[in-house]
């Protein structure tokens, strides 16, 4: 019986630090199409494994977008990313102008309002998406593929 609990033992260490060693990490800031970071990052997400948040950004070249980013919890089961959404911040007021930078939007941009925070309580916004992690040779980056779309890791 000593013998059996042994090893039932071992194999439960070994099983648990083969999970915690396959945990997929995602930890850190990913660009969409590009690890190339110009003037302004283009969409991109901020994942912090320690706290399992993430934070969506939109795409910085954007001067009207009015939703700034979405941000939560996330957690990975398998090969899904599952979002909690609690939050997004968003641009209110301001009026337009033509940009002396070029934007998305035909050089038009928003100033002169403020970014709130708009949190969802009570109502909790799940939503799933594919994950993949993979490595880009000819970058020497790694990559994310959620749904298919590409976010490279980015120092910045």
């Amino acid at each position: 019986m000593k013998k059996v609990y042994i090893i039932f033992l071992l194999m439960y260490v070994s099983v648990s630090a083969y999970c915690q060693m396959n945990k997929l990490d995602i930890s850190g800031k990913w660009q969409s199409e590009t690890p190339v970071v110009s003037s302004a990052l283009l969409d991109h997400y901020v994942f912090d494994g320690e706290n399992n948040a993430f934070e969506f950004r939109t795409n910085e070249y954007n001067g009207l977008n009015r939703v700034i980013a979405i941000g939560g919890d996330f957690e990975i089961k398998t090969d899904s990313l599952l979002y909690t959404v609690k939050y997004t911040l968003e641009y209110v007021g301001g009026f337009p102008i033509r940009s002396m930078s070029t934007t998305l939007c035909d050089s038009w941009e928003l100033i002169e309002g403020e970014v709130k925070r708009n949190e969802f309580v009570g109502n909790t916004i799940i939503e799933k998406a594919i994950l993949r992690k993979n490595f880009d040779e000819k970058c020497g980056v790694e990559y994310l593929l959620i749904d298919d779309k590409v976010f490279y890791k980015i120092d910045y």
